[in-house]
């Protein structure tokens, strides 16, 4: 959207048509300032195809359920602390999967390079911190269980941001055996207007339009009877983080054609 009305803008600025009516105003300077509008507009744009790129917030919350026989995570996120964490994407390196048979449902995956930002973290007391190796993974669902149905599931809108057995626990992968392990962060409701799509979000979400919303971390060992870990924290707030490189950019942009004007 950002691209198609840049060019378009980038068409009418530089026509004659423009030159010779909105710059006459300046035409002691006309080339200087028509320079300086094109110059002022692509550090504009390029700010907001930053910004429309990458997906940063933090959430916070409290821990409500947990149990540990092996002592694995040493009771670290005790009932009713509290966590925080952060999530956080690159919208262009998602590769899409659809299931054709269901299409309330997408998976976008996140295949992160050795240097790349952790894409989802939460810490508890202490500074304890789980945090996800790659691949990370948005799941998408729209009226879920609508059609098709499936017997005794109650339709729903989700959010899943998920690296399943996939992560760290201080910095160390999970050394113990298991059969399941998941890690991730969950907006759901079955109101189905809290999503609209099955597409990859582009935004943090509105944490007005789910009903439940949380970050879990399961651990079974063995063969489902040895020991069990588990961690569910409800998420209680959420907070854009807006991207450094694209603030600046767009003052800069807006500086630049503010003071190339008072020349």
């Amino acid at each position: 959207m950002y691209m198609k009305l840049y060019l378009r803008l980038c068409r009418v600025i530089t026509s004659k048509s423009f030159r010779s009516t909105t710059l006459e105003l300046f035409r002691p300077q006309k080339g200087r300032y028509l320079f300086t509008l094109v110059v002022g507009i692509n550090l504009m744009f390029a700010a907001l195809n930053t910004r429309a790129a990458v997906v940063d917030f933090l959430f916070t919350g409290t821990i409500t359920a947990g149990r540990d026989d092996a002592n694995w995570f040493q009771g670290v996120f005790p009932y009713n602390s509290t966590f925080t964490g952060e999530i956080r994407y690159d919208t262009s390196l998602a590769s899409r999967y659809v299931n054709p048979s269901d299409l309330s449902f997408a998976q976008y995956t996140f295949n992160l390079g050795a240097g790349d930002p952790v894409a989802m973290s939460v810490s508890g007391a202490g500074g304890h911190t789980f945090s996800s190796k790659t691949p990370f993974y948005v799941n998408t669902y729209d009226n879920y269980g609508v059609n098709p149905s499936y017997p005794s599931l109650t339709p729903f809108d989700e959010l899943y941001y998920a690296s399943y057995a996939n992560f760290n626990f201080d910095g160390s992968p999970l050394t113990m055996s298991y059969y399941f392990a998941d890690f991730g962060v969950h907006f759901n409701s079955t109101v189905l207007t809290s999503t609209t799509s099955t597409d990859l979000p582009a935004a943090p979400p509105d944490l007005t339009a789910f009903a439940n919303s949380y970050f879990n971390v399961y651990v079974f060992s063995g063969t489902g009877n040895g020991p069990l870990a588990y961690i569910l924290g409800t998420i209680t707030s959420v907070t854009p983080v807006p991207e450094p490189g694209a603030g600046a950019l767009l003052l800069l942009g807006g500086a630049w054609l503010f003071a190339r004007k008072r020349e």
